[in-house]
């Protein structure tokens, strides 16, 4: 019986591989899902748009507190909006369903694409690589664009990419027309740069491989540029026909060429270095097998270029190997690249490098679980991380638990409720890895880190999240859950910036003023009062003794752990739903 089934496992490895991806998705993606509230500020006011378009007619002008939201294309809002219909729900889980589904898509095209590439080995590991790094990780558990620009832009690189590993070359066409068709989605997922990266990518390995006139056949080239114009024209141009110059100063103006070039009055701009330890910290587990892939791989071509004196020989493509290595490189170094060189640097942006990443760390990790190779280089970076990993939960355990008296903070309290099990994990899983790689069971000690990566994100969804949540955007939704009680009610923020968070559970506009338009508070009170409504504001508790003055005869509701409550009230009926805090 026992040697049917090690036969039967032998027989249908692949089968198997896939199967065990597929149950590391669910667990890595789906698990725990909506466990936690809705985090300011993308991902409140994207679940509020998207269901706000389920109570509006139109569908081409996004709506954000009761105004047109014109920086962004649709597309994100439109698939949430319709998971919205389908399932009749509106919750943290189903905001969040349709960000994994499409995190889902990335892996299982990657599994694809090193499949038919090289083989199904490397697509299964590239693959497991990719599901289980920190970085994609987090932004599968957030409702945001940022993994959907991610999954359409890979998508048509990938698509390009296949066509110059068709054995028939009459299938070329489609991987090309499924390559234009994804740019469209990306287009309609973040705006223009949807065609700039992919486009680059594209170009920069083709040029390498020696096949640039390809991009232009007509064959491939006019289909395509149909099949683009067929997705995004139509909401491009409804859009525009709404709001003319209105559009084109916020959409591409400010929100494509402003951002790129001069970011200072969006107030994102960083060093050219800012990405480099984003993606250190992002790349975890595998960072450090990332970097002895890229030395190994320095090694390499410094070897080559004494041999050959000739800096062209770095891009033959020798074997179906060579050629995606050359591909993952030029895909990770010109991304990296062109999100450095722009002014406007967020952490999520360099989400789009990371299925390179993968593939690298993917065919280094194939060579030492097939080939025999690479064992220096996994062995030496799977101490590397193990001993960091360890001491940081050591560290970690005597930050949290054995603070001076006057160093226990509300925060410090509430994480040491969860901060051992965390601290355990970290320290157990990367004890086990080292006895993996001394005894040399290398299949093992891949999974360990997958495991390890399905620890991390299940307390993450189960205490960190919630954590994060805690101080300060649970105040803003319980406030305005509040204040929604009252049916006639004004909601007003009063000295900070937008917090569109506010908007979770309150389907009346909100009225942001900053400090220095505090006439425009009296107005409001001052329509108020005569139409008899309440009046709520949130205020900042670092700075209320800053105006509290201006207060006085408003009624404290809830003080919370940074927001406060206040109210003002014009009939006894209204008094009644808050007693004074």
């Amino acid at each position: 019986m026992g040697k049917r089934i090690q036969q039967y496992i032998s027989d249908h490895k692949d089968c198997l591989g896939f199967l065990a991806l597929l149950i590391f998705c669910y667990l890595l993606l789906f698990l725990r899902l909506g466990f936690y509230p809705l985090i300011d500020v993308d991902e409140t006011r994207y679940v509020g748009i998207s269901a706000d378009l389920l109570k509006q007619s139109d569908w081409i002008t996004l709506i954000l507190n009761g105004d047109p939201f014109l920086e962004k294309p649709p597309l994100y809002f439109w698939l949430n909006a319709l998971f919205f219909n389908v399932t009749g729900v509106i919750n943290p889980y189903s905001g969040r369903f349709m960000t994994a589904v499409l995190a889902l898509f990335a892996v299982l095209f990657t599994y694809f694409f090193g499949k038919k590439t090289i083989s199904p080995k490397f697509g299964l590991i590239s693959a497991f690589i990719l599901l289980s790094n920190l970085w994609f990780l987090l932004f599968s558990h957030i409702a945001i664009l940022d993994m959907g620009y991610m999954v359409f832009t890979m998508s048509a690189i990938y698509s390009a990419v296949l066509g110059t590993f068709c054995k028939n070359k009459s299938n070329e066409k489609y991987c090309w027309y499924f390559g234009w068709l994804f740019m469209g989605l990306a287009v309609l997922m973040k705006g223009l740069i949807g065609i700039i990266v992919p486009a680059m990518v594209v170009f920069l390995y083709y040029l390498a491989s020696k096949r640039v006139k390809d991009l232009f056949k007509p064959v491939n080239f006019l289909p395509g540029i149909l099949i683009l114009i067929f997705a995004v024209a139509p909401w491009h141009y409804s859009i525009f026909n709404l709001y003319n110059m209105e559009w084109v100063n916020e959409y591409i103006i400010k929100h494509h060429f402003a951002r790129f070039i001069n970011s200072e009055g969006l107030g994102r701009k960083q060093a050219f270095w800012f990405y480099i330890p984003i993606i250190l910290l992002g790349f975890i587990p595998w960072i450090f097998s990332f970097m002895a892939a890229f030395i190994n791989g320095i090694i390499k071509m410094v070897k080559e270029f004494k041999i050959s004196k000739n800096i062209l020989s770095l891009f033959d493509m020798k074997n179906d190997e060579r050629r995606i290595m050359v591909f993952a490189s030029i895909y990770f170094v010109s991304v990296f690249l062109f999100f450095s060189a722009s002014s406007t640097k967020l952490p999520s942006y360099i989400l789009t490098l990371f299925p390179a990443l993968a593939l690298i760390t993917g065919y280094y990790w194939l060579g030492y679980l097939t080939k025999e190779e690479n064992e220096k280089g996994i062995g030496i970076s799977t101490i590397i991380d193990s001993v960091l990993f360890i001491l940081t939960g050591i560290v970690g355990y005597f930050l949290v638990n054995f603070p001076d008296a006057a160093g226990i903070t509300g925060e410090i309290s509430l994480a040491q409720n969860f901060s051992s099990q965390l601290i355990m994990w970290v320290i157990l899983m990367p004890v086990i890895s080292l006895i993996c790689l001394k005894n040399k069971n290398k299949v093992l000690l891949f999974t360990t880190k997958l495991v390890f990566m399905f620890g991390i994100i299940l307390l993450s969804t189960t205490y960190i999240f919630s954590y994060i949540t805690y101080f300060g955007q649970k105040e803003l939704e319980d406030y305005a859950r509040d204040a929604n009680l009252l049916y006639n009610s004004k909601l007003v923020t009063f000295d900070f910036p937008r917090k569109y968070s506010v908007m979770n559970s309150f389907e009346k506009k909100v009225e942001f003023i900053p400090l220095q338009d505090y006439e425009k508070l009296d107005e409001v009170v001052l329509n108020a009062e005569k139409t008899k409504s309440p009046v709520f504001v949130i205020v900042k508790n670092k700075n209320f003794s800053n105006y509290q003055d201006k207060f006085e005869d408003w009624q404290k509701i809830h003080t919370g752990n940074k927001y406060s409550l206040l109210g003002k009230f014009y009939t006894e009926h209204d008094k009644s739903y808050f007693p004074k805090n």
